[in-house]
């Protein structure tokens, strides 16, 4: 894979765009959503595109202790999760905690 492909670490995501708006990198790998609100918050949605399917994405899990009064709740917990990622209420809080980022972070180049 080094013969093809040259990796660069960069110090954040805004470092990394500003490098493949220079031209010095063909792509930046980063999260869906925050790449996102970055390029957003940079001005640069219009300069940058998200390629489908994802390359990142991360799974997470929840661990009760057996001895811990929350285990109880560990099941009715799992349901929950569940809910909320199969009615939309998840996509819901997405949306809603990206349009407050929005409001607090102006894209660069915006209205000062």
């Amino acid at each position: 894979m080094k013969d093809k492909l040259t990796v660069t670490r960069t110090d954040g995501i805004d470092a990394a765009f500003e490098a493949l708006l220079k031209g010095d990198v063909d792509y930046v790998i980063a999260g869906f959503y925050p790449g996102d609100a970055e390029a957003e918050k940079s001005g640069i949605e219009d300069k940058v595109e998200a390629l489908e399917p994802a390359l990142l994405s991360a799974e997470m899990f929840v661990a009760f202790s057996k001895k811990s009064p929350c285990a109880a709740m560990a099941s009715k917990f799992g349901e929950d999760v569940t809910k909320l990622t199969t009615d939309g209420s998840f996509h819901k809080m997405l949306t809603d905690a990206r349009a407050e980022w929005d409001a607090k972070y102006e894209p660069k180049g915006g209205a000062e």
